[in-house]
């Protein structure tokens, strides 16, 4: 009987430790994410959109038009998508800014994002970008374009708004 309950004290200090260490990795990852942060008015290299969404294109193409990068690189586009079925919906903003915009194809998961952003910055010797996604991939997002660049990379999120009846949020994600 003793040497069941050392057992079960044994197993329940392990699955303490595991819930600890679990527990502070997801801390740490929140903390990281949310340490990313950037001022729009400040230029960068590029501007990184992760496809998915409407809103996270029209605001790189707003701080693009608005002259705060170089290039707006536009990562995890399908393959049988180009340049001017994407931006086409857009306006005349984005058919303006077509010579600055690069498509990446090659991505199919937030892994997959990171890595090809990661590739065509240091093709393009590029040192500075502004991620602009939002939502639930937020965080993961963040994480993995800071583990992915280089040590000399400076990484920062920017605020996509909404317009909603005429008034704008400003959401950081």
């Amino acid at each position: 009987m003793h040497r069941l309950l050392r057992a079960l004290r044994r197993l329940g200090l392990l699955a303490l430790a595991i819930f600890v260490l679990w527990f502070g990795g997801l801390a740490y990852f929140v903390a990281s994410s949310l340490s990313i942060r950037g001022d729009p008015s400040t230029p960068t290299d590029a501007i990184v959109v992760l496809t998915g969404g409407r809103l996270r294109l029209e605001t790189g193409l707003q701080l693009l038009a608005a002259g705060r990068a170089k290039k707006l690189f536009v990562s995890g586009v399908n393959q049988r998508v180009d340049r001017e079925e994407l931006l086409r919906p857009l306006g005349p903003v984005a058919q303006r800014a077509t010579c600055c915009i690069v498509l990446g194809h090659e991505a199919d998961n937030t892994f997959g994002n990171a890595r090809e952003t990661a590739n065509w910055m240091h093709e393009e010797g590029y040192r500075s970008l502004r991620l602009a996604i939002c939502g639930a991939a937020c965080s993961n997002s963040a994480v993995r374009c800071r583990r992915s660049r280089s040590p000399h990379t400076r990484c920062s999120r920017i605020p996509s708004t909404k317009n909603a009846g005429g008034a704008g949020t400003a959401r950081w994600c």
